[in-house]
């Protein structure tokens, strides 16, 4: 039962009844269909008054009951004796005629039975929930369900039920095609708001709330604009093996593979509102905050065919498939589009290109993330060293300072991270990281700002802010050429090789 409280309330609602009366007085609705003598009230319902009625109504409709004569509706053999029966005008209970559903529309279609879920209103414990286990377990001896799911309803944004008369009821329609009064947001931001409530209890909708869905589908469709723009010279073939990815790289696909796990398990347990947050949590943080500002030097300045590149589109490429799997069940427009979209060179057909989540266990990398926690500790205090140098005007943009690290011979995690220092340069968007050991000299040394922290390894380290001492390269910015307007050695290589 989700949620599975639902079980308490089916299972209270069952002790409860002592009887089931399924007939109704009323003018409509399916009939009983009982005879009764005139003279004795005894009723006649045979298999061949029901074999035959049935014959009837899969012609002419359950109205045929109240349209036809007896005569008409009895079988041969007892059409002689028609005048000594009424018709019963009783109706079926609406909670029997929808709790035996199960077999018409599983048993009778040959579709699978029990069915996989069964989901209604809270309401339904008392009515469709309990007929349906009643009758299908009077008839087959067993549920027809395998689950039970429960949803709340829909209020407006003051949290009021919705009614015609207060006149704040919202058509979906009117959020799919908009008004005269309001724009159209389609039918991907009402799924994502629909996905992003929880769903097992009452929830409100209105403008601030499908608001914040339309913000979150711009900034996914943000992301995968950014990646396909980046894709247009990669191929298939362009691949790297996982070996020869950066460190960077490999950290970021560790990222993705607990993020996909946690995908998955909200998914299968249903936890919807919970995929959101992951999905918005993981694509605001890990991806536009962290990976894509890393990696625009990368894929702007290097050589296009260099392995250094290369190794960023190819995690590229596998975010995209990952990202695109994530929401395609929620935001499906979204995600087809994205795949039309796709390089000519990368086209394929969607049945491919969307596979749940590979999950390669070769990219869990638990230890790049004490690594990686110590990089992100270290940009954030250098980070509140460049606001105060903004602030003091000692320092106009981050491609006009470096970071020295001082740090001891204990470090392990320094000796880690000083082995690609270039990475952590692009990470902090200065023109360069520096790693040293402490010395005498260090008194000595030039600097806007200097911070000292501890790491988790226990060893202490010093972050010495600087003047980037190099001049502008023209072509990627950074302070790192040796005279003005020239090309720094990279740039130089790249641009004349």
């Amino acid at each position: 039962m989700i949620p599975s409280s639902g079980k308490r309330r089916l299972e209270s609602t069952v002790l409860e009844r002592s009887d089931w009366c399924i007939s109704r007085q009323r003018v409509w609705g399916v009939p009983i269909p009982v005879f009764y003598n005139i003279e004795t009230d005894e009723p006649l319902l045979s298999n061949e008054t029901n074999e035959y009625l049935k014959k009837l109504i899969v012609q002419h409709g359950t109205d045929c009951w109240f349209n036809f004569s007896v005569e008409e509706l009895l079988p041969e053999s007892l059409k002689s004796n028609a005048h000594l029966y009424r018709k019963s005008l009783d109706t079926m209970d609406v909670w029997f005629d929808s709790g035996t559903s199960w077999c018409g529309v599983l048993h009778q279609r040959n579709l699978p039975l029990p069915s996989d879920m069964y989901i209604e209103g809270s309401d339904q414990h008392r009515g469709w929930f309990q007929s349906s286990l009643l009758t299908s377990v009077a008839v087959t001896g067993s549920a027809p369900y395998k689950q039970v799911m429960t949803h709340g309803f829909v209020l407006d944004e003051n949290g009021q039920k919705m009614s015609k008369s207060l006149g704040n009821v919202i058509d979906p329609a009117m959020i799919i095609e908009g008004t005269k009064s309001n724009v159209p947001l389609g039918a991907d931001v009402l799924r994502v708001w629909v996905a992003s409530v929880d769903f097992k209890y009452d929830v409100s909708i209105g403008p601030t709330s499908l608001s914040r869905a339309t913000d979150l589908l711009r900034k996914v469709r943000n992301t995968i604009k950014f990646i396909l723009g980046n894709l247009y010279d990669f191929k298939l073939n362009d691949i790297l093996p996982y070996s020869e990815l950066s460190e960077l790289d490999k950290f970021i696909l560790h990222k993705l593979y607990l993020w996909s796990q946690n995908i998955t398990h909200n998914y299968e347990v249903f936890d919807f509102h919970q995929v959101i947050l992951s999905i918005a949590d993981f694509i605001s943080v890990d991806i536009s905050a962290i990976y894509f500002d890393a990696c625009k030097d990368r894929l702007y300045v290097e050589a296009p065919t260099s392995k250094i590149r290369r190794s960023c589109q190819t995690v590229l490429y596998i975010l995209l498939n990952e990202i695109i799997t994530a929401i395609s069940p929620i935001a499906c427009f979204l995600a087809q589009d994205a795949i039309q979209h796709l390089p000519n060179q990368l086209k394929q057909d969607p049945k491919n290109f969307i596979k749940w989540f590979s999950q390669n266990k070769e990219w869990h990398r638990p230890e790049l993330e004490i690594r990686w926690e110590t990089i992100f500790n270290i940009r954030d205090e250098f980070n509140k060293l460049l606001n105060t140098a903004r602030e003091q005007k000692k320092i106009a943009a981050n491609l006009e300072a470096n970071l020295l690290i001082k740090y001891s011979e204990t470090s392990n995690l320094m000796k880690a991270i000083k082995s690609f220092e270039e990475e952590f340069t692009n990470i902090l968007v200065i023109s360069k990281v520096t790693c040293q050991l402490f010395s005498n000299d260090d008194n000595k040394i030039e600097k806007l700002g200097v911070h000292e922290m501890e790491l988790k390894d226990g060893s202490k380290i010093t972050l010495y802010l600087q003047n980037a001492t190099g001049c502008k390269c023209p072509r990627c910015w950074k302070r790192i050429s040796l005279q003005p307007d020239l090309l720094c050695t990279r740039c130089d290589n790249v641009v004349n090789k």
